[in-house]
C-alpha cells in the first residue's frame, strides 16, 4: 500500500518551496518520492500559512487532484507531473479538504464557509454557502457567486452512504440541507469522517484521535487516542511571536481497516491501531516544524 501526502510549509519565503508532495510505501515504511511545490504569484508571504502549499487530495483513475489555497491542481498519477490547474480566489478562497462525490470534486473553503463543486476537468459549477448559526445553506451557480467572510472556518468535506457532509473548526457535522448531524467535539476540528462502525475526528491543536462509538445520537460516547510524539525539531521557520508554526499541528487522516494514519508537524505520519489503542510507528518526512502535513490519502493499494 502507498499513501500520498501533501504539506503546507508555514513561514516559507519566496525563494523556498511552500509545500511538498510525498509518496510513502507503507510496507517498507519509507518515502519513495518527494516533489517540491513552488509558490505562485498569489502567495502573500506576510501571512503564516495563508495561501501557501498543498492541501486536500483525491486520487481517481489516472489522475491526482490536490487543492491549493485558491484552486485545484490536476496531476498525472504515474509521473505526478502537473497537467492542468484552476485558480480563482474569487471562487475558491482558503481551500482545505476535498472529496469525490457523484463524479465531481467538492472543495471546502474555510475563508467563506462554502463548498465549491467542480467537474473532473476543473470547471467550476456551483458553490454552497453554509450558515451554521442558523442551520441553513444556499447553493449558487458560480456565475452569481460572491463569497462572504466565513465565521466557522469550514475546512472538512467528506461523503459516506451517498451523502455529503461538512464540518468547521467548531460547527459540528452538517449535511447539505443544513441539518446538524453530530455536535462539535471541540474547538479546532480539522478532519471529521464518518464510517459504518463509528466516526473519526482529529483536531489541529489537540493531540488526540477521537473515536465516536454511537452515531445514533448527536452527542456520542467517545474514546481518545493520544497521537502526540516526541521528534527532532528544526525551528528555523518559527519566530518567537508566531503562534501558528507549531510542533504537533495535526491534519490529514486516512483509515484502512484497523489502522489509521494521521499527519502532523513537523511533517510526519503516525500509524495508529484502533484495537490496540496506540501509535504503532511514526515516519518522519521533515525535521522543520514549519513543514506541516495537510492532505493524506490512499495512492495505491
Amino acid at each position: 500500500m502507498k499513501l500520498i501526502i501533501s504539506t503546507v510549509f508555514r513561514g516559507s519565503k519566496a525563494n523556498e518551496p511552500d509545500g511538498y508532495i510525498y509518496i510513502v510505501d507503507v510496507d517498507k515504511w519509507e518515502v519513495i518520492k518527494e516533489i517540491a511545490h513552488h509558490p505562485n504569484k498569489d502567495v502573500n508571504f506576510s501571512e503564516v500559512g495563508g495561501s501557501r502549499g498543498l492541501r486536500g487530495i483525491i486520487v481517481y483513475n489516472d489522475f491526482v487532484y490536490i487543492t491549493t489555497a485558491t484552486g485545484v491542481n490536476k496531476y498525472c498519477k504515474e509521473s505526478l507531473s502537473l497537467i492542468d490547474s484552476y485558480n480563482d480566489k474569487k471562487i475558491i478562497h482558503g481551500s482545505h479538504e476535498m472529496c469525490l462525490f457523484e463524479n465531481h470534486l467538492w472543495v471546502s473553503c474555510a475563508c467563506s464557509d462554502s463548498v465549491v463543486k467542480l467537474d473532473l476537468d476543473l470547471n467550476p459549477i456551483s458553490a454552497t454557502h453554509f450558515d451554521f448559526k442558523n442551520n441553513t445553506c444556499k447553493v449558487s451557480p458560480v456565475v452569481n457567486w460572491k463569497h462572504a467572510a466565513g465565521k466557522s472556518h469550514l475546512n472538512c468535506v467528506s461523503c459516506h452512504n451517498n451523502r455529503l457532509v461538512v464540518a468547521g473548526i467548531n460547527s459540528g457535522l452538517f449535511d447539505f440541507s443544513g441539518n446538524l448531524l453530530q455536535k462539535s467535539p471541540g474547538h479546532s476540528t480539522h478532519n471529521f469522517y464518518e464510517y459504518n462502525d463509528f466516526s473519526l475526528v482529529i483536531y489541529t491543536r489537540n493531540h488526540y484521535l477521537l473515536i465516536y462509538i454511537n452515531k445514533k445520537k448527536a452527542t456520542m460516547k467517545k474514546r481518545r487516542l493520544r497521537i502526540i510524539q516526541s521528534v527532532p525539531l528544526d525551528m528555523s521557520h518559527q519566530k518567537n511571536t508566531n503562534k501558528y508554526i507549531l510542533h504537533n499541528w495535526h491534519r490529514g487522516l486516512y483509515r484502512k481497516d484497523d489502522l489509521v494514519y494521521v499527519g502532523s508537524s513537523p511533517a510526519r505520519i503516525s500509524e495508529i491501531s484502533l484495537s490496540k489503542e496506540k501509535v504503532l510507528r511514526v515516519l518522519k518526512l521533515s525535521n522543520d516544524v514549519g513543514n506541516a502535513v495537510h492532505g493524506l490519502e490512499l495512492f495505491e493499494v
